[in-house]
Parts: C-alpha cells; structure tokens; sequence
C-alpha cells in the first residue's frame, strides 16, 4: 500500500510539474505577443479592379494593427477574408483614371495624423500595397530613431535614382501616368528653385515606405507642408518629397537598408 501511495505521489508531482511548465512556455509565448510599440500599419487601393495595385500583399504582423483603405467595393469585400482591418471609403468615386486615383489616396500618405482611426497611435508605418515590410526592421528604426535620436520619418533611399530631382522627373516620364502630369512637375520644380530650394541631393528618397514617429512636434508640419506641395506638384509624390527633405532635413532620416 506504501508502495502505491509514493507511485501516486510521484504521479502528482510528475503533472503538477508539466502543468508548470506549460503554465511557464505559455507566459513566454504570451509576453513575446506583446507589442513593443504603439504603432499600426497601414496601406491603400484607390481604383478599378483593372489597376495593376488591385492587391492585398499579406499583414506585416499578427501583434500590431493592419489597416486597409480602399474605396474599392470588391476589394473590400476580399478583405473581409483576411487579417486587415479594411476601412471602405464610400466618399471617393471609383475611377479608371490612374492620375485621379492616385490623388485620391494621397491624403492616406501624406496626412495620417487627419484619419481618425490611426490617430491614437505613437509610430505609423505606411506602404504601397506593392510592398511588404518586416516588423522586426521597423521596431528596431523606432529604438534607434525615434527614441534615441528623435527623427520624426524615415524612409529608403532610392535604389536607383540619385544626384538631383530632375533625374526622378525624367524616370517618371517612363509612365503614362506621370506623362500625363509632365507640366505640373515642371512648373512645380522651377517654381522651388526660384523659391531657393535646391534641385540637387545625395539622398534622394522612395516615399513607398514610410516610418513615422507621431509624437514628433515636427511631423504634423511636415506631413502638412508635404500635401501642399503634393497638391501644387501632383501624383508623383518623390519630386514633392525632394523638396520637402530640404525643408525638414534635421528631421527625416533616408536609409540605405531596406524594410522588408
């Protein structure tokens, strides 16, 4: 009987002992689902379903917050079906033009602290549906950039388009869509060169990436300053943001790594 009664014990302890570790891989598994940061990321379709970034790339994270703008019926209904939370904006018509499709979505890009839903965050991530960024890159960039240096953006500098702006007006010219706007962009740059801006640069930045620290007391300025221009100088976005590096310089940071 003696017997039995230690086998029974040890039978105890041997469960008691696996519940613990359960209990204790659990708290690890759990703590590492924690979200270091307040931040979310987000993208955006503005168009038909023939545009080539009809597109639902897959969420940058299961800890932090995904949004997905579309004014696109379909693709919102597509999106019901995955992790985005997909917010349909019924208040832009649908429209086969590129160039106005385009412009439709810039506000997304330029001005999240106006988007209510994403306002609560401190650190915002937006990508071209085109794109795919890594989670673990852009929490490290907070830590070393944001907390510790204060930049208030940051984004990549470009892979192939350097020197000056009008190397970036003349690669547009590449797309119909850009051709379309081809006197914007030039009334627009010599306007800033006469302004006392500068054409040239050694960083010349993509904007299909951005990283933002939106407790910045800088940001909001620049994400303003920044429509304006996009307003005056049209869809191609990078041209605008040349000058808008120049204005800001102390405050936005173009790396060489990429985020994905």
């Amino acid at each position: 009987m003696h017997i039995i009664q230690m086998r029974m014990h040890n039978v105890i302890l041997v469960i008691l002992c696996i519940m613990l570790i359960i209990y204790f891989i659990s708290s690890i598994k759990e703590s590492f689902d924690e979200p270091m940061y307040k931040l979310a990321f987000y993208t955006c379709f503005y168009g038909d379903d023939e545009n080539d970034a009809f597109k639902i790339p897959p969420v940058p994270s299961g800890v932090y917050d995904c949004y997905y703008y579309t004014n696109n019926l379909k693709l919102s209904e597509q999106l019901k079906n995955t992790q985005w939370k997909c917010i349909y904006d019924e208040t832009q018509k649908v429209s086969s033009n590129s160039v106005v499709s385009a412009m439709q979505s810039k506000y997304l890009k330029t001005s999240p602290d106006k988007i209510s839903h994403i306002q609560k965050y401190d650190y915002l991530c937006y990508f071209d549906s085109k794109k795919q960024v890594s989670t673990s890159f852009v929490e490290k960039c907070i830590k070393e950039y944001f907390i510790n240096e204060n930049y208030a953006l940051i984004l990549k500098q470009h892979d192939f388009v350097n020197g000056n702006v009008w190397n970036e007006y003349t690669e547009s010219q590449k797309q119909e869509r850009y051709q379309q706007e081809k006197h914007k962009y030039l009334n627009y740059i010599f306007k800033q060169i006469s302004n006392g801006l500068n054409d040239e640069t050694t960083t010349h930045c993509q904007t299909s990436i951005l990283l933002r620290n939106m407790k910045h007391p800088k940001i909001v300025e620049i994400n303003d300053t920044w429509d304006k221009h996009v307003q005056e100088c049209g869809i191609e976005c990078q041209i605008s943001f040349h000058f808008i590096k120049e204005m800001f310089k102390p405050y936005i940071l173009p790396l060489l790594q990429k985020f994905d």
